[in-house]
């Protein structure tokens, strides 16, 4: 009554009271069926319903915006932006249904989260779980005192990502034509956790490493889960989100993934808290490089890492043996692209070559004689101590070359970090790198570290996937075209990789307290040579 008296005197007031009602309405209503309990989800709510407004907005907008006729006369280009932003406003609006999933610690900053680590590799696929707390990270030797990180038994990645129905009977790579079955595989890792205690209801957070590209748009939204491509795997890979796959695996679990280079990069940092700046080397079925580079002001606000795959794509290195290369690439001439030559392809002896081909896996099983690929008559086996010499020297040339390229962009680095299966072997062969800057003023050397053990080397890159989830990344630069358009030669994809709110204040003990840079690298100063070593 009070209100409609009122109402008769200031009918504007009537408005707000039923919109306010309204309001109300629509918040509850979203609260139940969200099941919300707590006052905290009532924001979630309202943005939820405001991101669905803004969204039928925008695509309301797009559909008004051009007559048919004027759509004919649009040029091809113009088609393709026009159909990139309907896309990516259906995108939002499917995603605007479901509620935004908010992790443990965002809740309760000082209660531990159970994270699972999952690397993709393209012989087998790895698996860490991690308890961390906010405020921890360590060396490797801490990690397996106290068992905060845990390597699980890996998987063959041929048996864990393939359709046995229509897969590779030979139990290779998956082909292009095999049909992806994401619940299969879904099942599979649910019961290969389950048979070693681990409870995927009670995970909450999951990540996964990719080897090649992860896709960049949904950066702004804090959702990196989409595959752009991984080039060891089947084209049907394309696309791949890991969230909506693996969500009823790990229900209530937030899931992203990155690139196994980025990972390894990451690794690194969170081991090395004292590096500011470093290169890392990953030596797996193809090389792959990566850089980070820590926030200079020394609050450790933000890392940025860089995927620079055109150094060891267009990089060459000079050839001190006669065992020249397989594979390689080409310019088409139809085209005018640059294409990839079948593995078959070879030149040997060369005096030349690729860093991508010069240390490839399939160049150390033609060292062996079972390159799959070539003839038996021009790879001759090597024993295991002159193969390894001539990896050696391959990896000693292939080190300089790109710590002369990360002196160009970021000067020159702190340490080099060398990973992958097929680095253990030069273990204590190679201490540092040496290289002249491009305008041959000096002359440098950068200390190299090269795990000894492959054990160590897998949870120092498990251990950069668990790192990730303490950051946002809030700025992508990746600038160019890719050269070869298959999504992981990029000329540079650069990461500002933000600490999250709850991060930010706490303290590192690894950088704060005794015992040196981390696992392996103590704090060393690039120094000037005189002469270059041999």
């Amino acid at each position: 009554v009070a209100i409609s008296g009122l109402a008769l005197k200031f009918p504007g007031l009537l408005l707000c009271v039923v919109v306010a009602a309204v309001m109300g309405v629509v918040l509850a209503l979203g609260a139940v069926r969200l099941g919300a309990d707590v006052p905290m989800e009532l924001k979630s709510v309202s943005r939820l319903w405001l991101t669905r407004y803004l969204v039928g907005s925008k695509i309301q907008g797009a559909l008004s915006y051009l007559s048919s006729e004027e759509l004919s006369q649009l040029d091809e280009f113009s088609k393709h932006r026009l159909a990139d932003l309907l896309s990516f406003a259906t995108e939002i609006a499917a995603e605007a249904d479901i509620p935004a999933q908010v992790n443990v610690v965002e809740r309760h900053p000082n209660s531990p989260q159970n994270i699972v680590a999952i690397d993709i590799g393209g012989t087998r696929t790895k698996f860490l779980v991690a308890r961390q707390w906010s405020d921890i990270f360590t060396s490797i030797d801490k990690i397996k005192v106290d068992g905060s990180m845990k390597l699980m038994p890996a998987l063959n990645s041929s048996d864990l990502w393939e359709d046995k129905k229509s897969g590779d009977a030979n139990g290779g790579s998956i082909s292009p034509s095999t049909a992806f079955d994401t619940v299969v595989v879904a099942e599979r890792i649910r019961s290969h956790l389950e048979r070693h205690q681990i409870d995927c209801t009670k995970v909450h957070r999951v990540v996964f490493s990719v080897p090649g590209t992860v896709e960049l748009a949904g950066v702004s939204r804090d959702r990196l889960t989409v595959v752009k491509n991984m080039p060891s795997f089947s084209r049907r890979f394309r696309g791949l989100d890991f969230q909506k796959t693996f969500e009823s695996t790990f229900p209530g679990s937030k899931i992203s993934a990155l690139s196994d280079n980025m990972g390894a990069a990451l690794g690194v940092a969170c081991m090395s808290p004292k590096v500011k700046c470093g290169l890392v080397l990953v030596l797996g079925t193809a090389p792959a490089v990566a850089t980070f580079f820590r926030d200079p002001s020394g609050k450790d606000k933000y890392i940025e890492t860089g995927i620079w795959q055109s150094w060891v794509w267009f990089s060459k290195i000079q050839l001190d043996d006669p065992y020249g290369y397989c594979g390689g690439i080409k310019t088409d001439k139809q085209t005018g692209r640059i294409v990839v030559k079948p593995p078959s392809a070879h030149k040997i002896p060369h005096r030349q070559a690729r860093i991508r081909f010069a240390l490839d896996n399939n160049t150390w099983l033609r060292f062996m004689g079972r390159n799959p690929h070539l003839d038996k008559s021009i790879q001759p086996p090597l024993d295991m101590k002159d193969a390894t010499r001539v990896w050696t020297r391959r990896l000693q040339s292939s080190i300089n070359k790109l710590a002369e390229k990360f002196h160009d962009i970021y000067g020159p680095p702190e340490v080099v970090y060398v990973l992958g299966g097929n680095a253990t072997r030069c273990h204590g062969m190679i201490s540092c790198a040496s290289y002249e800057t491009t305008d041959h003023a000096i002359k440098l050397q950068v200390p190299v570290i090269i795990p000894k053990e492959d054990n160590r080397q897998q949870l120092m890159h498990m251990a950069g996937l668990v790192f990730s989830t303490q950051f946002k990344v809030k700025q992508v630069f990746a600038p160019g075209q890719d050269p070869l358009a298959r999504g992981w030669t990029r000329g540079g994809e650069i990461c500002m990789w933000v600490k999250r709110k709850e991060f930010r204040r706490k303290a590192n003990k690894a950088a704060s307290g005794t015992g040196g840079g981390g696992a392996d690298v103590k704090k060393v100063e690039p120094s000037r040579c005189r002469t270059l070593s041999s």
